[in-house]
């Protein structure tokens, strides 16, 4: 059995817990790797006894992106969706909501990593750290009530996060969606029209696949982006995915912290850096997926290192070391 599948195996029964007769529909894109894995999933589930159907999907065009109806009608048919996409997840989508509401456990994967960290033994130990980690950070966001963001790039930026509720996503989290193998993340969505200051994205943008160049530099007033700064083509980009639709300037959407310690701390530009302990993203776009009120075609997570966090004057994070 390779390590893969022994990875697959060892979250299908400890983690999602899925039960033989289960329904499973297991949702990829075209590409190899996701297939493959997609495969590895299918000759899995049928020996476990439970009842997979495998669907390949175009890519979604950028996150946020529904699946075609038929695929979002079925998600809501099954006990279980496992997605493993090599672009952009359907995790913050009315398709996932509606099947999660639906009582349908979702779980995704990220095949962007090496086929190595994918494939390593993971450790239960590990995971209740992570989990330990995630729910102390989520509990301190529900109970806040500002949020204060600096980076040593030039972020200086406040978000009002008072009656909202913070999130522990992990894969040990009692939640109907799960990540998966060892990500973690503690996220909150800001209230709309709160968020004021200097953004300055030294990461990543979501999606894009590669570490930026030179850092994107935009205000925020009032919960929009105004003007954004940097290189010409990746502000072009940028600008493109802030103008999709009216709301898809809301910023921040989303703030998460990344709370995994076995996630690699070498970024290299994909999603799966955004658990990584150490760095804190944002998004723009939509939130009513993750208990905001904004809807838009889109939800683009921004990835920022070395951050200062205090929530309510409180010092959470210094320079990416978590201090709780």
């Amino acid at each position: 059995m390779t390590d893969i599948k022994k990875n697959l195996l060892f979250f299908f029964k400890k983690i999602v817990r899925i039960k033989r007769g289960q329904n499973l529909l297991i949702i990829t894109d075209n590409y190899a790797r996701p297939k493959f894995i997609g495969e590895l999933a299918m000759e899995l589930s049928n020996e476990l006894g439970v009842h997979p159907i495998m669907v390949v999907m175009e890519p979604r065009a950028h996150a946020g992106d529904e699946p075609p109806k038929f695929i979002a009608n079925a998600m809501k048919e099954v006990d279980v969706i496992f997605e493993a996409v090599e672009k952009y997840s359907i995790s913050h989508t009315n398709a996932r909501k509606e099947a999660n509401e639906a009582g349908v456990k979702f779980l995704f994967t990220f095949t962007e990593i090496s086929e190595d960290h994918f494939g390593r033994e993971i450790s239960f130990e590990d995971l209740k750290v992570i989990r330990k980690r995630t729910n102390t950070l989520a509990k301190m966001l529900t109970e806040a009530s500002t949020a204060t963001l600096t980076t040593p790039h030039g972020t200086n930026l406040t978000m009002g996060i008072k009656g909202r509720r913070g999130i522990a996503l992990h894969p040990l989290t009692e939640r109907i969606s799960w990540l998966f193998p060892d990500y973690g993340e503690a996220t909150i969505s800001p209230k709309e029209g709160s968020t004021e200051g200097v953004v300055v994205v030294d990461g990543s943008v979501q999606g894009w696949g590669y570490l930026l160049k030179e850092p994107i530099r935009f205000n925020v007033k009032r919960g929009r982006i105004e003007k954004v700064m940097g290189r010409t083509e990746e502000v072009r980009k940028f600008k493109k995915i802030i103008s999709m639709d009216e709301n898809a300037n809301n910023c921040a959407a989303e703030f998460g912290i990344g709370t995994s310690h076995t996630v690699p701390k070498n970024l290299h530009g994909g999603l799966w850096d955004y658990g990584s302990m150490g760095t804190v993203h944002i998004a723009v776009g939509r939130n009513n997926d993750i208990g905001g009120e904004t809807w838009s075609k889109i939800h683009n997570d921004l990835l920022m290192t070395q951050p200062f966090l205090k929530l309510d004057g409180v010092r959470v994070l210094e320079n990416g070391r978590i201090m709780v």
